[in-house]
C-alpha cells in the first residue's frame, strides 16, 4: 500500500457524478471520469483497481484537506479527506473501481492542551473540539526550529485556518470544530504543543481605545500589558489617504503626547519580547509603526510641524503572558540643522562618466548634511537622517551605462529619484543594479537613523566593461579546480566571498563555490542557511543551471533534482543581502542520501516567516503584523503592496514563474511552478 503526501487545496469543488455510499465499486471503459462525495468527517479514502495490468490508471483526489495524484496500476492509494471532496480518473483500459471511506482516528481536544506531539515523516493528527461559546484560541509550537502544517476546519469541513499554530489567532463562534496538523519534513518530529482557550463572551463589545495616560518626555516610561487587560479593541486611523478600522483581541494601551511645532522628537521603545507594536497616529493618520525585531521600525523620528496631541498604542496579540516594556521620547529644544530634499538634489555632486568604468566608496560623518524627508512608498516613513546626493544625467538614448549600489550595513538606502519638470518622482530602490533610460537622475544616499553612521559603495560602468568588483559566473567556477569529498559540512563568514552579476536577481551580493564530482548517476542532497544555486558543467566549457532554492530556514531542496548523471557539479551559495547584510555566517551540508544532511549541529538557524504556494496562491505564515509588504515580480514589477494585518497573507497571481515577497526589512522568494 502506498502512503501519499497531502497538500492543501482551497476551494468548492464540483463533478459530474455523485458517490453516496461506500465502498463504491463500478466497471470503468478507457476515458476520463469525475465523483464528487462529502465525508462528513475526517476519513481514510482507499482508491483501488482491478484489471488495469499492463496500462495506466491515474487517479486524483481533490478537497479542502488534502489531494494526492498517482498511477495506481497494482497499487492502492490512500489519504485523509474531509468535506467536499472531488475523485478524478483516468484509465487506458477497462478496469473495476473500488472507494473505500473508513473515518480517522481523531483525538478530542480540551483546553487549555499541553502535550508532547510526536509526528512520523510525512503524518498527520487530527483533533476534534467542541466549544458551546464564542471562544478565541491561541496556538503554539515551543520549538523555533520545528515548523508544522495546520489547518482548522468547521464542522462542514470548510477551511477557516491555514495557519493556526504560526500564531494565527482565531476567534471562534460555538460549533463542533476540527485540526488537523501534519509534519511536512522527512523525518519524524516531537514537539510540545500549546493551545489555549479564552472566553470572550465575558469581554466588553469593541469599543475605542481610551487614550487618557500622558505619556512623558525625556524619561523612560516603564509600562506592563497584562493578561487582565486583554479586550477588544477598536482604532480607526487614515493611512494612504485611505479610512482604515482596525479590531482584534489584544492587549493594549494607549497614551497621549504633546508634541509642539519647530521641536524634534524621537521616539522609540524596549521590550524582551518580539510580539509587541508600537502604532504612533498624528491628526487620524497612521505615521509610524515600532517593533521590536525590526531594524527600520524600532524608531521614528519627526520635526513636528504643529503644536498638538498624538496618539500612542502599545499592543500585543501575544495574550497569554504578561509583557513588560519601556517606552522613551526624546524632545529637542534645538533641533539639527535641516535640508529640504530638493535644496540636496540642487547641490548634488555630478558624476563624471569619462572615467567609467569606475567606483566609489561614500562613508557619512558627522558633517554629513542633515535632511527632512518624507518619502512615500508601501508605507509613509518621515527621516530627519544623515544624506547625500549624486546626480547623473543618462543621454538619449543611453550609451549602455549601468550603475549598482551597496549600502555597507542593512540600515542605509540607496533611493532613485527621476526629476520631472521642477519635481522629483521616486522611481526606486538601487540594490540590484540598473540601466536607466534617458534623463536626470539623482542618487539619493541616506542612512536609517539611530543607525551608527555608515556609507555606501557604488559602481558605474558601461555594457563593453566589466563591472567593477565584480566576478562573472565562468570566471567564479573555472576556478573551482576541487572537488570536495562527500559527505561535506562546513561552516564560515560569507564576507569573503565574490559577486557574481548573473546572481543578481537572487540579491546575492557575496558567495562561494563547491565543485561535486559524482563519478557515478547518484543522489545529491544539499541542506543550507543559505541561497543555493546548483550548476553543471555542458562539457564546452561552460555551466548550466539544475536549479536552486532559499535554504535560510534550514529545510531539505533539491528533491526534484535528487538524482544527477555523473559529472562535475558546482554549488554556489550566498545570502540574500536585505536579510543578512550579504556578510553573514554559513553553514552547508552537502550528502548522496538524506542522513548526511540532516544533522546540523553547533548551528544558529535564524527564523524568519515562511513561503510556500500552492497552485497560483503565494502563502506567508508568521508574518509580522503592521509591516508594510510588497509582492514583486523578477523583473521589479510591483504584483500586490499593503500592509500586513495577521500573521498570515495569500496573495494571487496570475502566470507561474519567480516571484519576490518583500515583508519588512526581509524578502524571500516564491516560485509559482
Amino acid at each position: 500500500m502506498m502512503a501519499v503526501t497531502l497538500w492543501c487545496s482551497v476551494g468548492k469543488v464540483t463533478a459530474q457524478t455523485p458517490i453516496v455510499s461506500f465502498p463504491h465499486t463500478e466497471a470503468l471503459n478507457e476515458g476520463s471520469y469525475e465523483y464528487s462525495f462529502t465525508l462528513a468527517v475526517p476519513s481514510v479514502v482507499k482508491v483501488s483497481q482491478t484489471g488495469g495490468s499492463g496500462g495506466f490508471v491515474s487517479a486524483e483526489i481533490f478537497s479542502a484537506s488534502g489531494d494526492f495524484s498517482n498511477e495506481i496500476v497494482s497499487e492502492a492509494l490512500e489519504g485523509i479527506f474531509f468535506g467536499e471532496c472531488l475523485l478524478s480518473i483516468y484509465t487506458d483500459k477497462s478496469i473495476t473501481l473500488r472507494v473505500d471511506v473508513t473515518p480517522t482516528t481523531t483525538e478530542t481536544m480540551t483546553f487549555p492542551y499541553n502535550k508532547k506531539l510526536t509526528l512520523p515523516a510525512f503524518g498527520d493528527k487530527w483533533f476534534k473540539f467542541t466549544l458551546t461559546k464564542e471562544t478565541y484560541l491561541t496556538g503554539s509550537i515551543l520549538d523555533n526550529e520545528v515548523y508544522l502544517e495546520s489547518y482548522i476546519f468547521s464542522s462542514s469541513g470548510a477551511i477557516l485556518s491555514l495557519y493556526f499554530l504560526d500564531y494565527e489567532n482565531i476567534t471562534l463562534p460555538s460549533g463542533v470544530y476540527y485540526l488537523k496538523i501534519r509534519n511536512s519534513q522527512e523525518q519524524s518530529v516531537a514537539v510540545d504543543l500549546a493551545i489555549n482557550a479564552i472566553d470572550l463572551s465575558a469581554i466588553p463589545s469593541y469599543t475605542a481605545i481610551n487614550y487618557t495616560t500622558a505619556l512623558a518626555k525625556n524619561t523612560d516610561v516603564s509600562g506592563t500589558l497584562k493578561t487582565t487587560d486583554l479586550g477588544k479593541y477598536l482604532e480607526q486611523w487614515m493611512e494612504d489617504g485611505v479610512p482604515r478600522t482596525e479590531t482584534g483581541v489584544a492587549l493594549f494601551k494607549g497614551y497621549t503626547l504633546s508634541v509642539t511645532a519647530g521641536k524634534q522628537y524621537k521616539f522609540s521603545y524596549n521590550t524582551d519580547y518580539d510580539d509587541i507594536r508600537v502604532y504612533i497616529l498624528k491628526n487620524g493618520t497612521l505615521t509610524g509603526i515600532m517593533q521590536e525585531d525590526v531594524k527600520f521600525n524600532t524608531y521614528y523620528s519627526f520635526i513636528s510641524d504643529a503644536t498638538e496631541n498624538l496618539r500612542v498604542l502599545v499592543l500585543s496579540w501575544d495574550i497569554a503572558k504578561n509583557i513588560d516594556y519601556t517606552l522613551q521620547v526624546t524632545e529637542n529644544n534645538a533641533p539639527v540643522a535641516t535640508m529640504q530634499l530638493n535644496d540636496l538634489f540642487a547641490a548634488a555632486t555630478t558624476l563624471n562618466y569619462t572615467s567609467l568604468p569606475g567606483s566609489w566608496s561614500v562613508n557619512f560623518t558627522s558633517a554629513t548634511p542633515t535632511v527632512k524627508m518624507t518619502l512615500e512608498r508601501e508605507q509613509t516613513i518621515s527621516w530627519v537622517t544623515p544624506a547625500t546626493a549624486y546626480k547623473m544625467i543618462i543621454p538619449s538614448p543611453n550609451t549602455g551605462i549601468n550603475f549598482r549600489i551597496f549600502p555597507k550595513v542593512n540600515g542605509a538606502a540607496g533611493l532613485i529619484y527621476l526629476k520631472t519638470g521642477s519635481s522629483y518622482e521616486f522611481v526606486g530602490e538601487a540594490g540590484i543594479g540598473m540601466t536607466p533610460s534617458a534623463g536626470e537622475y539623482y542618487l539619493l544616499l541616506v542612512n536609517i537613523p539611530d543607525v551608527p553612521p555608515t556609507g555606501f559603495d557604488f559602481r558605474m560602468w558601461r555594457d563593453t566593461d566589466k563591472e567593477p568588483g565584480a566576478t562573472p559566473l565562468k570566471e567564479l567556477l573555472d576556478a573551482t579546480t576541487s572537488a570536495v569529498s562527500l559527505p561535506y559540512s562546513t561552516t564560515g563568514n560569507i564576507s569573503g566571498g565574490a559577486f557574481v552579476p548573473e546572481l543578481y536577481w537572487a540579491d546575492l551580493t557575496k558567495v562561494k563555490a563547491w565543485k561535486v564530482r559524482l563519478a557515478a548517476e547518484s543522489e545529491l542532497y544539499i541542506r543550507s542557511n543559505m541561497v543555493v544555486v546548483l550548476y553543471q558543467s555542458d562539457g564546452f566549457g561552460g555551466y548550466d543551471e539544475v536549479g536552486y532554492y532559499w535554504g535560510w530556514d534550514g529545510s531539505l531542496d533539491f528533491d526534484e533534482w535528487n538524482t544527477l548523471p555523473a559529472g562535475d557539479y558546482y554549488v554556489v551559495a550566498g545570502f540574500d543581502d536585505s536579510y543578512y547584510d550579504g556578510y553573514g555566517d554559513f553553514w552547508l551540508k552537502i550528502g548522496k542520501n538524506i542522513d548526511d544532511v540532516l544533522s546540523v549541529k553547533g548551528v544558529s538557524i535564524d527564523a524568519a516567516y515562511k513561503v510556500y504556494t500552492q497552485a497560483n496562491t503565494i502563502y506567508a505564515s508568521g508574518v509580522e503584523v503592521g509591516l508594510p509588504y510588497r509582492l514583486s515580480d523578477i523583473s521589479g514589477k510591483t504584483i500586490a503592496s499593503g500592509i500586513t494585518n495577521s500573521e498570515a497573507l495569500s496573495l494571487d497571481v496570475s502566470q507561474k514563474g519567480l516571484y519576490i515577497l518583500s515583508i519588512g526589512t526581509q524578502r524571500q522568494k516564491a516560485l509559482v511552478r
